[in-house]
């Protein structure tokens, strides 16, 4: 599994960075406020909890590195 970040989406709008997003993932774990304001999350079938808790670790990892592209 790679594990680097390689760029954040540029798109202003939260529809046009799933747009983009579509047909390049195997796994897809999604964070964001709704429209109401509460944080949600949503993933595929195959992304557990443990999975999830996981990717948010190595991303946070990345995140903190600044070992990505903008």
């Amino acid at each position: 599994m790679k594990d680097n970040v390689l760029q954040f989406s540029t798109a202003v709008k939260p529809d046009d960075v799933l747009e983009m997003a579509k047909g390049n993932y195997d796994d897809v774990l999604i964070i964001g406020y709704d429209k109401d304001g509460h944080l949600d999350a949503r993933s595929n079938q195959s992304v557990t909890h443990e999975r999830a808790n996981m990717l948010i670790d190595l991303f946070k990892r990345e995140l903190l590195s600044w070992d990505y592209i903008e």
